[in-house]
């Protein structure tokens, strides 16, 4: 069910528009923290959109830190458009028992169970069937539990079995205890077992991949365009009230970005820019641009070619 989430579709339209709706009315609650956070939400579904469909198809064939990440970016993007919670310690969704009921309208369900952690619960009790008894072997590492204060004691034992591949990773049930000899034990977990990191971020699903990646790791920046007397877009440009970080202080101003359908870090740039971008057609040249958009030639012409170098116009 959770899959048709991951869909270019659902977070370019759906998604971005429940956080456009959600962030302005945090602005009018005044809520500042809140709306920085959901500025930057908001601004990801541009490159988590074009990153998504991808990265499910590389992880079903072959997975990878990388594209977990980028399916766990697009959950978070769900989850908040939505207001979904996630399951506990995961990004992973935990839809609504009305949503879940919405996907199966009329048909008939047979529950099958995928291992802990698989959500049977929710589903069971939304859909008012029982689990069947049999389980889907999904071939992943066993994974030991324990309260937090017990790691010390047993750190010995449980880092070698994580070397021997006894262990996939450990789960503490309880917080880490504050002390040096916690922090250095759970330390020795995560250089001696190859998913404990992996699976710490990413819940059952990190036992399938080694290391962690973050979506912020794998944004890029656009290349840049070629120049030439008459230019086209090659970005989308928008005007907000601000970046995240000026948000969460409360500060509000008009503010451009440049956004683009593909995996390229958001840019924010002088509202000027939006409106050069926004006058390109592939037919103006600069001289008619800044007709267009009212301003002096020279200073349009640096705009244009700022932006040529950002990747966000090129040559037609």
């Amino acid at each position: 069910m959770r899959d048709q989430l991951f869909s270019r579709r659902t977070l370019w339209g759906p998604v971005r528009k429940l956080l456009q709706a959600r962030l302005a009315h945090a602005l009018e609650g005044q809520q500042w923290s809140r709306a920085g956070e959901l500025m930057s939400l908001w601004l990801d579904t541009w490159p988590v959109g074009a990153a998504v469909e991808p990265a499910l198809s590389a992880w079903l064939a072959l997975p990878a830190a990388g594209d977990l990440a980028v399916l766990a970016r697009a959950s978070e993007l769900a989850c908040a458009a939505l207001g979904w919670q996630t399951q506990p310690g995961t990004p992973w969704p935990q839809p609504s028992a009305a949503w879940i009921r919405e996907q199966v309208e009329g048909r008939p369900v047979h529950l099958r169970t995928r291992g802990p952690d698989d959500g049977r619960q929710l589903v069971s009790a939304a859909l008012g069937v029982e689990a069947a008894p049999e389980e889907v072997d999904l071939h992943l590492p066993a994974v030991a539990e324990l309260p937090g204060e017990a790691l010390v004691a047993r750190r010995a034992e449980l880092a070698a079995a994580l070397v021997r591949g006894e262990l996939g990773a450990v789960r503490l049930t309880t917080p880490l205890p504050p002390t040096p000899a916690a922090r250095l034990a759970l330390a020795e977990l995560r250089l001696e077992g190859d998913h404990q990191r992996a699976f710490e971020a990413w819940g059952r699903a990190g036992l399938r991949v080694e290391g962690v990646a973050t979506w912020s790791e794998l944004l890029q920046a656009a290349p840049a365009g070629e120049d030439g007397p008459v230019l086209q877009a090659t970005a989308d440009a928008l005007l907000a009230p601000g970046t995240p970080g000026s948000l969460r202080r409360g500060e509000l101003a008009d503010t451009g970005w440049l956004l683009w359908e593909a995996p390229f870090s958001p840019i924010p740039v002088h509202p000027v820019a939006v409106a050069c971008l926004r006058a390109l057609d592939g037919e103006r040249d600069a001289a008619a641009v800044a007709a267009e958009v009212g301003g002096p030639p020279d200073q349009v012409r640096a705009v244009l070619a700022e932006l040529v170098q950002l990747g966000a116009a090129t040559a037609t």
